[in-house]
């Protein structure tokens, strides 16, 4: 079967637009590996704070040492950015100083906290059951 005049003009569009569709594509995954590469210049906490506020706050303080690690990924494109949080300094757990159970410890409401009265028992703060053993 020969091709006819319409055929060869959309065949020669969707290489085209194939041709650009791939050059758009290799410009926005070199601009996201451009952004994440800090080998030589640059500083990953900034990049980190830009992405990610809350945790940037952690690498904040030099004293934990902290590396993070970029990497691109993601099941569809444009590629999504990963990033990892290394600490080369001991990390401290604050939880293990006075280990409760907390998923168990109840607060006292605001009836029980703003009301005075002689029926109502006074809130014990400083029970000691719950705790691990």
């Amino acid at each position: 079967m020969i091709p006819t005049d319409e055929q060869q003009r959309e065949d020669a569009v969707r290489r085209i637009q194939r041709a650009w569709r791939s050059f758009t594509n290799s410009r926005i995954f070199r601009y996201f590996r451009d952004l994440i590469s800090f080998h030589d210049r640059g500083d990953p906490r900034e990049l980190l704070r830009i992405i990610n506020p809350a945790e940037s706050s952690f690498l904040a303080d030099a004293s934990t040492a902290g590396v993070v690690r970029f990497r691109l990924g993601g099941d569809t494109f444009p590629p999504m950015i990963y990033y990892k949080i290394f600490v080369s300094a001991p990390v401290q757990d604050i939880g293990a100083f006075a280990p409760r159970d907390y998923t168990k410890e109840k607060m006292p409401t605001p009836g029980q906290l703003h009301t005075v009265g002689v029926d109502q028992p006074v809130p014990t703060h400083h029970k000691k059951e719950g705790w691990y053993r």
